[in-house]
């Protein structure tokens, strides 16, 4: 290249930097502020005789030969032919299940709608890419290439270095990639670090504030190779799955409205912490994974100082061995939790500890124990019906140990101990303790057979049979202890390992002569209340079923016919009634958006799953058009069940009469 044509080059980039940053000055303060950082990669744009190329710690990233421009439109073109995606299989999504509930029943018969008729993958579509993931920029021409070719709805950009972001100030037209992205139903995520943590983080970020749909369908390009990058895949491979759980459904949360009703009715002490309790008392969390038998002699011996919290039916092996907990706690709602707590242990024994349970937990429940009191269980529809005064138990699922660790340390317990927390096992035979009840031929859940879904070797070197609800239950105890620094945690279990606990034996267990009855008395003096407006909470279930019934017509308009006939008008249909959902109901109607939000997911999804599994035009219209009829059917239905609810509640004794179905839910309707 001539020193001429070269100095053209330079000028030219020069005269896009300086645009760029006048542009991100007065528009894009964001931008503007990243534009003056300073990276720790060696990043240059070097001028060659095809004109400019990316040096990465002096590698070039293009070829020497070719016109980086010409390449990126190549790459654009090769892209839309054959996209990678961030792909989760369908088949692990689109599963009918015998469960008799309201959300089921509706999402059995679009399945069954769809029959003979789905295809075993996504069908792409190049007109229109809903979610890209890019990874790396390079010099951005690809993209720009793309978004001539094609329309994006959402774009994340990954980068690993500032300096990486930017070299494409330098050639992009970042004010026109901005304006694209500022037109109704677009956005522009960037996230840049050298953490594949990190960015994961907001790549799931991302998935909450478009739509959790996007996790399963996530279209992924990248032009440079980078091992950070191909981290921040695996990461999403391993964790991807938890976009997708823990949603509920409308039938979990009508049930929990329903106990939660008769636990007021019985005004059941509620939990409400105002003072921590003693710091020198600690407290050991009992789960019932395999180890807990060879820790039955550790636990005996501690029993006298330390507060021992029996989660679940480590009731059994506890009574066995002949140790009373200070605090049974209990997380699910079925009633068998009652039957299986009654029958796993002596009278005496339930006789000498406290009930701790959640809000819609089996009224029964209350009736056990020396005393027993409810905590109000965060991210519940009955819970949403108390006073902001009365604080929600965060990260107390998928398991009853998480409940167990959460509480304590909401309590205020400064050293805890896990004991039989082993969520998973080394041995597949040995999925639990060998006394609970999950061995006794005559327990309601003798039939109970683990999932191993995946085997994790942990940092000390054994191996670990566990699968996705245990590791979503390792996810949310790293997150509580991220996020309680002043709380020392030691791991004496055997199972996945959990960043935030120290894995110690129990000779190492730290020596203390604290009176844990000082802990307990400040349990009940300083952290649970007898005197609460049970009745005035009560009475916010009366409006309920009116504001479900104007909730239910405006879910109807953001879903107009035409979603059958466009897989674009259906996409975007969706992302308008999840927004309305998420940021809009969620703010205004909690006890609504916890009732729902779960159910608009799953049907959301299975629209959006129909209609990109159907390659047949005509058959694709058709079922769709069906399934949005049964999206409908299931907003009728419910209000109905909240109308039964509501006249009911002038007859507590029929409230704390009814009984569930096989399956633990109210199925009214």
């Amino acid at each position: 290249m001539q020193p001429a044509e070269q100095r053209k080059w330079i000028q030219k980039l020069k005269k896009r930097y300086e645009k760029n940053i006048s542009f991100f000055q007065k528009k894009v303060p964001f931008l503007y502020e990243l534009s003056k950082l300073l990276g720790k990669r060696n990043v240059e744009i070097e001028i060659g005789p095809w004109g400019p190329n990316l040096r990465i710690e002096g590698q070039k990233i293009y070829p020497a030969n070719r016109n980086p421009k010409e390449i990126g439109y190549e790459q654009a073109e090769t892209f839309l032919k054959k996209p990678t995606r961030l792909l989760f299989p369908p088949s692990l999504l689109l599963q009918k299940t015998d469960r008799l509930s309201l959300n089921h029943e509706i999402l059995n018969r679009m399945q069954d709608l769809a029959a003979g008729a789905v295809a075993p993958d996504y069908e792409h579509d190049p007109r229109f890419i809903h979610f890209l993931v890019t990874f790396g920029l390079g010099l951005g021409y690809h993209l720009e290439a793309l978004l001539e070719m094609t329309e994006v709805k959402y774009l994340v950009i990954l980068e690993e270095d500032i300096e990486f972001l930017k070299a494409t100030f330098y050639t992009l037209d970042w004010k026109a990639i901005t304006e694209y992205f500022s037109r109704p139903g677009r956005d522009i995520f960037i996230y840049i670090h050298d953490d594949p943590e990190v960015l994961y983080q907001g790549l799931e970020e991302v998935y909450h504030r478009t739509h959790p749909m996007f996790g399963v369908y996530a279209y992924a390009w990248g032009i440079i190779h980078n091992p950070l990058f191909k981290k921040v895949v695996k990461r999403s491979k391993e964790r991807l799955f938890l976009v997708l759980r823990g949603w509920g459904f409308f039938d979990d949360e009508f049930c929990s409205l329903v106990q939660t009703t008769a636990n007021l009715i019985k005004k059941v002490p509620l939990y409400l912490p105002q003072k921590a309790v003693a710091k020198d008392v600690p407290a050991i969390v009992v789960g019932a994974g395999p180890s807990l038998d060879e820790r039955l002699e550790f636990l005996k011996r501690e029993s006298e100082h330390a507060v021992i919290i029996s989660c679940g039916t480590a009731a059994g092996a506890l009574n066995k061995a002949g140790i009373i907990p200070d605090i049974q706690m209990l997380i699910e709602r079925p009633k068998f939790v009652y039957d299986v707590l009654v029958s796993s242990v002596t009278e005496d024994w339930l006789n000498n500890t406290t009930i701790v349970a959640a809000n819609p937990d089996w009224h029964e429940l209350f009736d056990l124990g020396c005393s027993s009191f409810m905590f109000l269980k965060a991210n519940d529809a009955g819970a949403a019906l108390f006073p902001d005064k009365y604080p929600y138990l965060f990260d107390c699922n998928p398991t009853v140990t998480n409940t167990g660790l959460a509480w304590a340390v909401s309590a205020g317990f400064k050293r805890i101990g896990l004991v039989g927390v082993d969520l998973g096992t080394p041995d597949p035979s040995r999925h639990h303790s060998k006394d609970t009840a999950y061995y006794d031929p005559s327990s309601p859940i003798k039939n109970f057979r683990p999932r191993t879904e995946k085997v994790v070797t942990t940092p000390e070197g054994f191996q670990v049979y566990t699968d996705s609800l245990y590791i979503w239950a390792q996810a949310t105890m790293e997150g509580l202890l991220k996020k309680a620094r002043d709380v020392e945690v030691f791991n004496l279990s055997l199972g996945l390992h959990i960043e935030g606990t120290k894995r110690i034996e129990p000779e190492n267990w730290p020596a203390h002569h604290s009176k844990k009855e000082n802990a307990l008395q400040d349990i009940w003096a300083k952290q649970v209340v007898k005197d609460y407006p049970a009745h005035e909470i009560l009475k916010k279930l009366e409006g309920l079923p009116k504001r479900a019934a104007s909730f239910s017509r405006k879910a109807k308009n953001f879903l107009p016919k035409e979603i059958a006939e466009s897989r674009y008008i259906l996409v975007k249909s969706l992302c308008e009634l999840y927004r309305y959902v998420f940021f809009n109901l969620a703010r205004k109607d909690m006890p609504l958006f916890l009732l729902y939000k779960g159910s608009i997911l799953h049907l959301s999804n299975h629209l959006f799953f129909i209609s990109y599994l159907i390659s047949d035009e005509e058959k694709r219209t058709e079922v769709v058009a069906k399934a949005r009829e049964l999206f409908f059917e299931f907003l009728d239905r419910s209000v109905k069940h909240l109308e039964r609810l509501r006249e009911m509640l002038n007859r507590p004794e029929e409230i704390l009469a009814l009984k569930p179905n096989e399956n633990f839910l109210y199925f009214w309707f």
